[in-house]
């Protein structure tokens, strides 16, 4: 579940395990089902979602699951569609993350799927609030883990993944666009670490 921005409405996505109904996309503070849902969303097999929190674009939405690959939905005159499919997976994809933009010319998008690498996909913001893909790199991680979970800090200059081991790591783009580990925490020290990207 994750709250998302919105011109007149809190909306509220649920991403069940299972897929996604009619009743995915809720207006919290009327308490009544958003009649524009996107209906493919269950070819999907919804697991995660990711909205973008840019406010100066339309509503925009990320959702990964069973089809293997991240999917942009974007909403126009209050209707949903889809607008993009990203770089696809070879197995579920199990969280995706979308960076805060940040006066960017570009937003990034980080999914993982359980594999011993993740993606971080770009797309290009056009004018009219529009997206043009373009490009995705796959990110191998050196410990031979499945990566479970993705996210970014406030910024959007440092990703953050969790692995199966329960290690955190985290990561930065160098100066020739490769991302790189910057540091690493293993599962029995993310406790005592509280404030992990205040020192990166």
């Amino acid at each position: 579940m994750e709250f998302g921005k919105d011109s007149s409405n809190d909306m509220r996505t649920d991403a069940p395990a299972d897929g996604v109904s009619q009743e995915a996309l809720t207006a919290v503070n009327k308490a009544k089902e958003l009649e524009s849902a996107p209906a493919n969303y269950s070819e999907h097999g919804l697991t995660c979602l990711s909205w973008n929190t840019c406010p100066f674009e339309p509503a925009k939405i990320a959702v990964g699951g069973y089809s293997m690959r991240a999917v942009i939905f974007t909403c126009e005159n209050g209707k949903w569609r889809e607008e993009l499919q990203l770089g696809g997976h070879n197995s579920v994809v199990h969280d995706v993350a979308w960076a805060p933009a940040m006066g960017r010319s570009h937003h990034q998008i980080a999914t993982a799927s359980r594999e011993n690498s993740f993606k971080v996909h770009t797309l290009k913001r056009l004018e009219g609030g529009k997206l043009e893909y373009g490009g995705t790199v796959d990110v191998e991680v050196s410990n031979n883990q499945a990566i479970w979970r993705v996210a970014w800090n406030a910024t959007g200059t440092v990703l953050a993944t969790s692995s199966e081991d329960g290690n955190l790591c985290l990561w930065r783009k160098n100066f020739v666009g490769d991302w790189k580990c910057v540091q690493e925490i293993p599962a029995n020290n993310i406790s005592s670490e509280t404030s992990v990207f205040q020192r990166i």
